[in-house]
């Protein structure tokens, strides 16, 4: 009786091995050569430094837009290319002389507190290297770097902002899960950052800017 219980879970296991296996290549996720994707998310905004004096700028979050390349050189190994988009709604306020005013006796100078709108829009491409681990026959997780060449325009500010080019270097961390063996959705979490950027008359850096996307590959 014991034997045969033995032999029961002995195949039970075996069989149940093989299911895995097979759903593994069924799916057919270690063989594919390549995957194109797309993506949608957020970005939370941050502070954008300026070397222009008392022109730093505070960027809020807005859409961000994302398509890339990555081709499997080893299974768990991707190299890739990317692009990304999008537009920093930012604001600047600071601090100035008002209108003087005579109240009778003195003149009055009040400091008033101004306050100006910018939109910077960022266009970036670039190549990425990202390992990826397998959680089951399904899902996968694929930390990354990308680092990218950036141009950059200043719509509605004073700044110089012609020929704006920046280096990105942006840290990413991808969660995928396989709907079948072409398909697959995926979440991201990253952050930009900006070490250098700017033209000959002014410098513009910032990071980490954090963002969230969702999307899918082909």
């Amino acid at each position: 009786m014991r034997l045969r219980l033995s032999v029961v879970l002995v195949l039970a296991g075996m069989l149940s091995g093989a299911v895995r296996v097979y759903a593994f290549e069924a799916l057919n996720i270690y063989g594919r050569d390549y995957e194109i994707g797309f993506g949608l998310g957020m970005q939370t905004g941050g502070k954008i430094v300026t070397d222009v004096f008392d022109e730093n700028l505070n960027a809020s979050g807005s859409l961000l837009l994302k398509g890339f390349v990555d081709a499997y050189v080893v299974p768990k190994l991707a190299v890739g290319a990317y692009i990304n988009y999008t537009s920093l709604p930012s604001k600047h306020s600071y601090d100035t002389w008002g209108t003087p005013v005579w109240d009778g006796y003195t003149w009055d100078f009040p400091i008033v507190t101004v306050s100006e709108s910018y939109s910077i829009n960022i266009i970036e491409i670039g190549g990425s290297i990202k390992p990826r681990f397998f959680i089951n026959e399904r899902t996968a997780i694929k930390p990354g770097i990308s680092i990218g060449y950036r141009q950059l325009s200043i719509d509605g500010s004073g700044f110089d902002s012609d020929n704006l080019q920046a280096l990105g270097i942006n840290p990413s961390c991808e969660i995928q899960y396989a709907l079948n063996d072409r398909t697959v959705i995926f979440g991201e979490l990253g952050a930009f950052t900006q070490p250098a950027g700017g033209n000959k008359n002014i410098g513009i850096t910032f990071g980490p800017i954090l963002y969230i996307l969702a999307g899918i590959t082909f």
